[in-house]
């Protein structure tokens, strides 16, 4: 009733009208455009019924999720079957950033460059779907987009000096580089985490979505599962030495920077999840077995480790725990 009252309305000041998918009800008017933020269902179902629609839902960048999902996010899958004329009723999409957890320092790095992805998607053939290439040229947009005077990279320089206290910034940059804040709605949980006054520039702030360290790590250990090699076994035994060793130093940053107790925590369980990851390495290099209770260590240290820590979870906890699994599968050999 209130939304044909409303058509009229916009309509003399000359207005298209467009509702949420809640609007979506029995006798509402042909004219008035569906966005669909809660689901794909009603998406396909606006379009199927004569609506135009427009897709925000897989598209909310402010949940932190990596360019990679939304990259992905079609909206006409192959799995949807729809007629060119029911395809022809939809506008597009609509990447959302809803700002209650950033300021102007940190937006762009909530926005930026993974709405660059979200573009290339809505834009694209579907048959568009290389996550792999979409990451390589993601990463010379990012650059592009600096040169345009974007802070989504130099920003972070700013509040990690701020919370050392210093110049002194490398242990808090190892440390930061394999956070990302908690996902979905799970950092302002219930609304209960933050206020009006609660400050911004904190680690989940320096922390941001789609990390690259974490990322190629990943791959790289998943490559290594695969094909082991003595460069990529190099690559991941640096990576691993650097994690475990970092803990010593950012210790020392404690001792005039009380802010960044919060990332104690996740400080010591980076040392200790790299360091059973280094151990794991060395038991697959000389092709040698370990006993059950040093399994179940190294699961308990992994278990620890994806504990968040302000608001922060680290990233790399699955692929060392892959390579402690792999030694159990050596072992049954």
């Amino acid at each position: 009733y209130f939304n044909q009252r409303l058509l009229p309305i916009i309509k003399k000041t000359g207005k298209k009208m467009i509702g949420w998918d809640e609007v979506l009800q029995p006798g509402l008017p042909k004219e008035i455009t569906i966005q669909s933020w809660r689901g794909n269902e009603a998406f396909y179902s606006s379009v199927r019924k004569g609506y135009k629609a427009i897709l925000s839902y897989g598209y909310y960048i402010d949940l932190i999720q990596p360019a990679s999902y939304h990259y992905l996010n079609d909206p006409i899958p192959d799995s949807v079957k729809l007629t060119e004329i029911q395809k022809n009723f939809i506008l597009g999409g609509e990447a959302t950033m809803w700002s209650e957890l950033v300021t102007p320092v940190t937006v762009d790095s909530r926005i930026w460059p993974r709405t660059a992805a979200i573009a290339e998607r809505l834009w694209s053939p579907k048959t568009v779907h290389n996550v792999y290439d979409m990451y390589r040229r993601l990463d010379i947009v990012s650059l592009q987009l600096e040169s345009l005077g974007l802070q989504h990279l130099s920003y972070k320089q700013v509040l990690m000096r701020r919370l050392c206290n210093g110049y002194n910034t490398k242990p808090l940059e190892v440390l930061v580089s394999v956070l990302e804040p908690l996902k979905i709605y799970e950092r302002n949980e219930g609304d209960t985490m933050y206020t009006v006054f609660s400050p911004f520039t904190k680690l989940a702030d320096i922390a941001s979505p789609d990390q690259e360290v974490p990322r190629i790590f990943n791959e790289q250990v998943e490559a290594f599962l695969i094909n082991p090699s003595t460069i990529s076994e190099k690559e991941i035994r640096d990576k691993l030495i650097l994690w475990h060793e970092n803990n010593v130093a950012f210790k020392l940053l404690l001792i005039n920077s009380p802010a960044l107790s919060e990332a104690s925590l996740l400080s010591e369980n980076l040392s200790a999840l790299a360091a059973a990851g280094l151990e794991a390495l060395q038991y697959i290099h000389d092709k040698k077995t370990a006993d059950t209770e040093w399994l179940k260590q190294k699961i308990a240290i992994a278990t620890s480790a994806k504990q968040q820590g302000g608001r922060c979870e680290i990233q790399v906890v699955n692929a060392i725990q892959k390579l402690v699994e792999r030694v159990t599968i050596l072992s049954k050999f």
